[in-house]
């Protein structure tokens, strides 16, 4: 008799790609597929700006994170050679979408073209296959899609390819990183962001650009529709207990 699977949809509250990678690499069962809303070179540019983030952040005060970077980047969990991390990113698919209708047209068509394996030996304890999105509300920013019409309908076809695939969705939002590791625009939390409901809305004009003309609603409750909320710190003291 066939597995009968209960399909999920979470959105992982995370500020870094690599907290979402290492969310995804805890939590995965082959077949595994992230997509990346962006560039390869934009996403590994990222990337590498979050891990040297992350690195600096444990460098002890009054010392240097440039003379200790290298000993201390050799530490961080991502970046260890193992092979049980060997392992475990063999069994992830990794794409990239650097549009809005690439990502569509891609996950139009997509499907799992591996066995479900639930239980891999490397990985120990039921996991599930797992369909990422990374910044797939970001790549509607400098479109006329930026609305609960345009992210609404990028949703839906994710969910549709994700049942289609027998697999479950976690997506998550990254902050965009400078080269000194501040984040180039931060808004606060996306999810909370209001955007118009129909597509090709302007903003207003005046004092405050940035505002829509017209009723609004936050991407929160857009995803709500179909996800659930989860946030990365909150499921760390989960998988470390």
């Amino acid at each position: 008799m066939a597995e009968t699977l209960c399909f999920s949809a979470t959105v992982l509250e995370c500020h870094l790609p690599t907290e979402f990678l290492d969310y995804i690499l805890k939590h995965y069962a082959t077949p595994t597929t992230v997509v990346v809303c962006s560039t390869r070179e934009a996403f590994l540019e990222q990337l590498h700006l979050a891990l040297r983030r992350e690195v600096s952040d444990v460098v002890e005060p009054g010392t240097s994170p440039i003379s200790h970077g290298v000993e201390q980047s050799k530490e961080h969990p991502l970046l260890r050679s193992t092979i049980h991390q060997i392992g475990l990113t063999r069994g992830i698919r990794l794409a990239f979408c650097p549009s809005l209708q690439h990502l569509r047209a891609y996950l139009s068509v997509y499907q799992s073209s591996e066995s479900h394996e639930k239980d891999s030996p490397l990985q120990g304890g039921p996991k599930t296959s797992i369909l990422g999105l990374l910044n797939p509300i970001s790549i509607h920013r400098h479109t006329p899609e930026l609305s609960a019409q345009g992210i609404s309908r990028t949703l839906a076809t994710a969910v549709d390819a994700a049942v289609r695939a027998g697999m479950q969705i976690v997506m998550a939002e990254y902050e965009e990183l400078s080269e000194e590791g501040e984040a180039t625009d931060y808004l606060g939390n996306t999810w909370d962001e209001e955007v118009p409901l129909l597509n090709g809305t302007v903003r207003g004009y005046g004092t405050d650009e940035r505002a829509w003309m017209g009723r609004t609603v936050s991407l929160r409750r857009i995803a709500m529709r179909w996800c659930s909320f989860e946030h990365y710190e909150d499921r760390q003291d989960v998988d470390d207990t």
